[in-house]
Protein backbone atom coordinates (compact mmCIF):
# COMPACT_ATOMS: atom_id res chain seq x y z
CA UNK A 1 0.00 0.00 0.00
CA UNK A 2 2.78 2.60 0.65
CA UNK A 3 4.49 1.79 -2.46
CA UNK A 4 1.49 2.60 -4.26
CA UNK A 5 1.07 5.30 -2.32
CA UNK A 6 4.54 6.86 -3.25
CA UNK A 7 4.40 6.27 -7.25
CA UNK A 8 0.71 7.77 -7.20
CA UNK A 9 1.69 10.40 -5.02
CA UNK A 10 4.39 11.55 -7.34
CA UNK A 11 2.29 11.78 -10.30
CA UNK A 12 -0.15 13.66 -8.84
CA UNK A 13 2.38 16.03 -7.78
CA UNK A 14 3.49 16.25 -11.07
CA UNK A 15 0.00 17.20 -12.34
CA UNK A 16 -0.91 19.08 -9.52
CA UNK A 17 2.09 21.30 -10.60
CA UNK A 18 1.69 21.23 -14.01
CA UNK A 19 -2.85 22.38 -13.22
CA UNK A 20 -1.41 25.51 -10.68
CA UNK A 21 0.81 26.55 -13.77
CA UNK A 22 -2.06 26.66 -16.02
CA UNK A 23 -4.52 28.58 -13.34
CA UNK A 24 -6.20 31.34 -14.47
CA UNK A 25 -5.38 33.67 -11.32
CA UNK A 26 -8.76 35.43 -11.76
CA UNK A 27 -11.04 32.76 -11.39
CA UNK A 28 -12.29 32.21 -7.76
CA UNK A 29 -13.44 28.89 -8.98
CA UNK A 30 -9.95 27.90 -10.32
CA UNK A 31 -8.28 28.91 -7.42
CA UNK A 32 -10.85 27.21 -5.17
CA UNK A 33 -10.01 23.67 -7.13
CA UNK A 34 -6.26 24.21 -7.02
CA UNK A 35 -6.61 24.24 -2.96
CA UNK A 36 -9.03 21.59 -2.60
CA UNK A 37 -6.52 19.58 -4.89
CA UNK A 38 -3.42 21.17 -3.22
CA UNK A 39 -5.34 20.10 0.35
CA UNK A 40 -5.42 16.50 -0.72
CA UNK A 41 -1.97 15.98 -2.15
CA UNK A 42 -0.77 17.72 1.07
CA UNK A 43 -2.78 14.90 2.97
CA UNK A 44 -1.31 12.12 0.88
CA UNK A 45 2.19 13.48 1.40
CA UNK A 46 1.75 13.39 5.49
CA UNK A 47 -0.03 9.86 4.80
CA UNK A 48 3.11 8.80 2.63
CA UNK A 49 5.83 10.04 5.51
CA UNK A 50 3.72 7.91 8.62
CA UNK A 51 3.78 4.78 5.76
CA UNK A 52 7.93 5.09 6.20
CA UNK A 53 7.78 6.41 9.91
CA UNK A 54 6.04 3.29 10.41
CA UNK A 55 7.50 0.60 8.13
CA UNK A 56 8.35 -2.24 10.72
CA UNK A 57 4.72 -1.42 12.46
CA UNK A 58 1.88 -1.79 9.43
CA UNK A 59 -0.83 -1.75 12.12
CA UNK A 60 -0.23 1.67 12.97
CA UNK A 61 0.31 2.64 9.87
CA UNK A 62 -2.90 1.28 8.63
CA UNK A 63 -4.95 3.02 11.49
CA UNK A 64 -3.32 6.26 10.21
CA UNK A 65 -4.68 5.94 6.50
CA UNK A 66 -7.95 4.71 8.12
CA UNK A 67 -7.99 8.11 9.75
CA UNK A 68 -7.16 9.61 6.53
CA UNK A 69 -9.87 7.98 4.64
CA UNK A 70 -12.12 8.96 7.02
CA UNK A 71 -11.19 12.45 7.60
CA UNK A 72 -10.89 13.19 3.64
CA UNK A 73 -14.16 11.47 2.84
CA UNK A 74 -16.01 13.62 5.11
CA UNK A 75 -14.33 16.76 3.72
CA UNK A 76 -15.89 17.98 -0.12
CA UNK A 77 -13.40 17.93 -2.50
CA UNK A 78 -14.41 20.28 -4.73
CA UNK A 79 -15.73 18.35 -7.66
CA UNK A 80 -18.03 21.08 -8.84
CA UNK A 81 -15.02 22.91 -9.09
CA UNK A 82 -13.59 20.00 -10.78
CA UNK A 83 -16.20 20.36 -13.24
CA UNK A 84 -16.70 23.91 -13.96
CA UNK A 85 -12.85 24.04 -14.65
CA UNK A 86 -12.55 21.50 -17.14
CA UNK A 87 -15.52 22.65 -18.33
CA UNK A 88 -14.04 26.45 -19.38
CA UNK A 89 -10.39 24.59 -20.56
CA UNK A 90 -11.86 21.79 -22.59
CA UNK A 91 -14.62 23.27 -24.84
CA UNK A 92 -17.31 22.41 -22.93
CA UNK A 93 -16.71 18.95 -22.79
CA UNK A 94 -19.07 18.69 -19.29
CA UNK A 95 -22.20 20.20 -20.82
CA UNK A 96 -21.83 18.26 -23.93
CA UNK A 97 -21.47 15.08 -21.46
CA UNK A 98 -24.37 16.26 -19.91
CA UNK A 99 -26.38 16.92 -22.27
CA UNK A 100 -25.36 13.74 -25.23
CA UNK A 101 -25.35 11.18 -22.26
CA UNK A 102 -28.03 12.61 -19.86
CA UNK A 103 -28.06 8.87 -17.84
CA UNK A 104 -23.72 10.53 -16.55
CA UNK A 105 -24.29 11.04 -12.51
CA UNK A 106 -22.07 14.04 -11.06
CA UNK A 107 -19.74 11.19 -10.06
CA UNK A 108 -19.71 9.88 -13.38
CA UNK A 109 -18.89 13.64 -14.66
CA UNK A 110 -16.33 14.02 -12.13
CA UNK A 111 -14.63 11.04 -13.02
CA UNK A 112 -14.36 12.09 -17.25
CA UNK A 113 -13.14 15.02 -15.65
CA UNK A 114 -10.29 14.02 -14.01
CA UNK A 115 -9.28 12.38 -17.28
CA UNK A 116 -9.55 15.22 -18.97
CA UNK A 117 -6.53 16.91 -16.82
CA UNK A 118 -4.85 13.67 -17.48
CA UNK A 119 -5.21 11.70 -14.14
CA UNK A 120 -4.63 8.12 -14.03
CA UNK A 121 -6.76 5.57 -12.38
CA UNK A 122 -4.49 5.09 -9.59
CA UNK A 123 -4.56 8.79 -8.91
CA UNK A 124 -7.83 8.90 -9.16
CA UNK A 125 -8.44 6.76 -6.61
CA UNK A 126 -6.20 7.99 -3.96
CA UNK A 127 -7.46 11.25 -4.68
CA UNK A 128 -11.13 9.57 -3.90
CA UNK A 129 -9.64 7.53 -0.93
CA UNK A 130 -10.51 4.42 -2.16
CA UNK A 131 -8.96 1.75 -0.20
CA UNK A 132 -10.08 -1.09 -2.47
CA UNK A 133 -8.10 -0.85 -5.75
CA UNK A 134 -10.95 -2.21 -7.81
CA UNK A 135 -13.57 0.73 -7.03
CA UNK A 136 -11.99 2.35 -9.32
CA UNK A 137 -12.19 -0.66 -11.96
CA UNK A 138 -15.82 -0.97 -10.85
CA UNK A 139 -16.67 2.97 -11.39
CA UNK A 140 -14.76 2.82 -14.84
CA UNK A 141 -17.02 0.42 -16.01
CA UNK A 142 -19.92 1.21 -15.26
CA UNK A 143 -19.11 4.45 -17.29
CA UNK A 144 -18.37 2.42 -19.96
CA UNK A 145 -22.04 1.41 -20.20
CA UNK A 146 -23.30 4.59 -19.67
CA UNK A 147 -21.13 6.52 -22.51
CA UNK A 148 -22.20 2.99 -24.55
CA UNK A 149 -18.56 2.29 -25.60
CA UNK A 150 -17.37 -0.87 -27.30
CA UNK A 151 -14.86 -3.04 -25.93
CA UNK A 152 -12.01 -2.06 -27.81
CA UNK A 153 -12.46 1.59 -26.80
CA UNK A 154 -11.07 3.44 -24.42
CA UNK A 155 -12.23 5.58 -21.86
CA UNK A 156 -9.53 7.96 -22.02
CA UNK A 157 -9.07 7.37 -26.07
CA UNK A 158 -12.82 8.22 -26.49
CA UNK A 159 -12.39 11.80 -24.20
CA UNK A 160 -8.96 12.74 -26.32
CA UNK A 161 -11.20 12.10 -29.18
CA UNK A 162 -14.37 14.27 -28.20
CA UNK A 163 -11.73 16.99 -27.03
CA UNK A 164 -10.43 17.07 -30.89
CA UNK A 165 -14.08 16.89 -32.21
CA UNK A 166 -14.90 19.75 -29.54
CA UNK A 167 -11.99 22.11 -30.62
CA UNK A 168 -12.58 22.13 -33.96
CA UNK A 169 -16.30 23.50 -33.13
CA UNK A 170 -15.03 26.34 -31.54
Amino acid sequence: MAEDLSSNYDELKVLFDRLSSEQDQNDDTETRFIQALDCRLKGLGQLLEEAYLFANKPERFLRKFQDYVRESTSKEFAFSDLRYVVNKKFHGIVDYLKRTYPELSESDLDLCSMICFGFCSNSIRQIYAHTNPDSIYNKRSKLRTKLRLESSIQIEGFIRNLLVELSKEK
